[in-house]
């Protein structure tokens, strides 16, 4: 939601010659699934068989295990070891009628270190969960409790700086997250608070290089959908946009000053397109133009 939000707070604010910006603070990691495949001709056992209780080892080719491990009636249970066709391990962990449990680790294609560390209780996310890079760097560490977000959630860039940093509380977003830029600036802050009515609300705080705010989000939940208004400031602190957002479009006002404090455009948006009467103003702050628009398409001017 959040890096939505900001890509089009920054389109808008473009448009009205001010500028609004923040780094992603997403981080990727991948794995392959263990193929069920092997070259052409050869002979090992390529699955385990159906039905099957107790020790197996299936292969990608002869002497190249694809799946070591204890099986109960053909569902993985007990120690699992799976390999990569290279031979390198894919995971490994403990396993009860098909599911994981406790600790198991993923690892990258190629032997280049693990790729996501988690544990698992009752088939639900239980405690801390590591992903990290195909460098082997620790790119996340979020925490879980009976499946879902708990705890202190913390990323970083590949050199180790702080990313952003922020607290779960049972699945809800809570207290204040911080976001940084790769050379360690704060890029934001965002305080998650409860409205008074048991629903999410926040208020985020945008700065810029120097530190300076540029902008400000107040988001809250509102029947089940996220709406937000946006405030963006000129340099010289006068107020530059004001844009109101609905589940991470535009929607309701759409405003632009200049840094004089004169309008530039007023109007409004229904699911990100003009809808109703727009005004447009000179340099001088007089009305230029007034158009009405329609889902997004022009239908009168004056």
């Amino acid at each position: 939601m959040k890096t939505t939000r900001l890509a089009v707070l920054t389109l808008a604010v473009a448009a009205a010659a001010t500028s609004c910006s923040s780094p992603s603070t997403s981080s990727s990691s991948r794995w392959t699934s263990a193929r069920n495949a092997t070259e052409s001709g050869e002979k090992a056992p390529l699955s385990i068989p159906t039905g099957h209780t107790g020790p197996f080892t299936s292969y990608w080719g002869p002497n190249s295990p694809r799946e070591i491990g204890s099986y109960l009636n053909g569902r993985r249970h007990g120690h699992v070891v799976a390999y990569y066709a290279d031979g390198n391990v894919q995971l490994e962990g403990m396993f009860e009628n098909g599911e994981s449990i406790g600790e198991v680790t993923h690892h990258y294609e190629g032997g280049v270190g693990p790729a996501l560390q988690q544990n698992v209780v009752a088939g639900k996310l239980e405690g801390p969960r590591k992903t990290y890079d195909e460098q082997g760097n620790l790119r996340a560490l979020t925490h879980h409790r009976a499946g879902v977000h708990h705890g202190e959630e913390t990323r970083w860039y590949p050199d180790g700086r702080l990313e952003r940093v922020g607290t779960w509380d049972s699945g809800r977003p809570v207290g204040l997250w911080r976001s940084y830029d790769a050379e360690g600036r704060q890029v934001s802050e965002e305080l998650f608070f409860d409205d008074g009515q048991r629903k999410t609300a926040s208020l985020e705080t945008i700065f810029d290089g120097s530190g300076r705010p540029t902008a400000q989000i107040h988001g809250r939940l509102e029947d089940g959908r996220w709406a937000a208004t946006s405030t963006m400031w000129h340099d010289n602190g006068r107020q530059a946009g004001l844009i109101d957002m609905l589940d991470d479009e535009r929607h309701g006002r759409d405003i632009t000053w200049d840094e004089s404090g004169r309008p530039v455009i007023v109007g409004t948006r229904r699911d990100d397109l003009r809808d109703g009467t727009w005004t447009f103003f000179t340099r001088t702050g007089e009305v230029e133009r007034q158009v009405r628009y329609e889902a997004g398409d022009e239908v009168s001017r004056r």
